[in-house]
């Protein structure tokens, strides 16, 4: 359903573009073309979440000026502002993770996050000794929908543009290191040391 729901803005959006290449159409086509499908990406992209938030972060960044800048202007909202979870399901997260109830982890622990990305979000808390400390949440099954959304969006670059593909899958290896927390947890542990 999600490949679905990419390629149903994807595919007409990629024939509409080479149209009016092939047209050779005027800039203020381009500047609305441009404008509309920034536009409509970014619906796509909050409805999808996953790896198309940190595509539209990337498309933001410009990288290599890939994007026009209405793009960029359009996407930069990722940039700061990507939407979050609802906290019934970060404290279900966290009572499976430890196999308890959250009280009985922590003294408190803030139902507000502090913090939300494209894998999950942040959250103060206070463990049951007062020790203050902040919890990263992953979002569920988010590592399978990074996988089927990288794997989506490169099939459709292999038709659209093949010369991304290297770059996707160089991308699609960076990223799959962001899903080990406890390997980070020990990597600031032995910073702090």
């Amino acid at each position: 359903a999600r490949s679905m729901s990419f390629y149903s803005l994807a595919i007409p959006k990629y024939i509409e573009y080479r149209m009016h290449m092939l047209r050779d159409s005027p800039d203020e086509v381009w500047d609305d073309l441009n404008e509309n499908t920034s536009k409509q990406g970014l619906e796509k992209i909050l409805e999808l979440r996953g790896f198309y938030i940190k595509s539209g972060q990337m498309c933001a960044a410009n990288i290599g000026n890939a994007f026009p800048p209405i793009w960029q202007d359009t996407m930069s909202v990722l940039q700061d502002e990507c939407p979050s979870t609802d906290f019934s399901v970060v404290k279900s997260i966290v009572e499976s993770e430890y196999g308890k109830p959250i009280g009985d982890i922590f003294s408190s622990f803030d139902p507000e996050n502090i913090g939300a990305a494209s894998i999950g979000q942040v959250h103060r808390a206070t463990l049951r000794d007062g020790s203050p400390v902040v919890v990263k949440v992953m979002y569920p099954e988010v590592e399978k929908l990074f996988r089927g959304d990288v794997r989506t969006i490169k099939m459709f670059a292999q038709v659209a543009q093949p010369v991304h593909v290297p770059n996707l899958e160089e991308i699609e290896k960076q990223f799959m290191t962001e899903f080990d927390y406890k390997k980070e947890s020990e990597q600031l542990a032995q910073v702090r040391e």
